[in-house]
């Protein structure tokens, strides 16, 4: 069955939200997702620089390249899946790794 990305939350950061970007007038903006991010059963959704992300907000700590930071995704179904995340400042958009 189909699942919903409902929030995220790190101890490095004050708030964590999901974001997308949309373009209005040319211009690509960043705007928190209302209602999560449905995934269907056996489905992906990439969560990546210039699309959907986690928005990490009030850094507790300074991050360097190659920094891991836990990171808890909750879901409807699934409930919390914690993951570790490398910091990669220096990764262009759109390669999807």
């Amino acid at each position: 069955t189909a699942d919903r990305l409902i929030g995220a939350a790190s101890p490095v950061a004050q708030m964590v939200e999901l974001h997308t970007h949309i373009e209005a007038d040319g211009i690509m903006r960043m705007r928190p997702i209302e209602g999560g991010i449905e995934v269907q059963a056996g489905q992906t959704h990439m969560l990546q620089r210039g699309g959907d992300h986690v928005m990490l907000m009030g850094v507790t700590e300074t991050l360097e390249n190659g920094d891991v930071v836990p990171l808890v995704l909750t879901f409807e179904q699934a409930g919390e899946v914690e993951l570790e995340v490398v910091v990669d400042n220096d990764r262009e958009q759109g390669h999807g790794n």
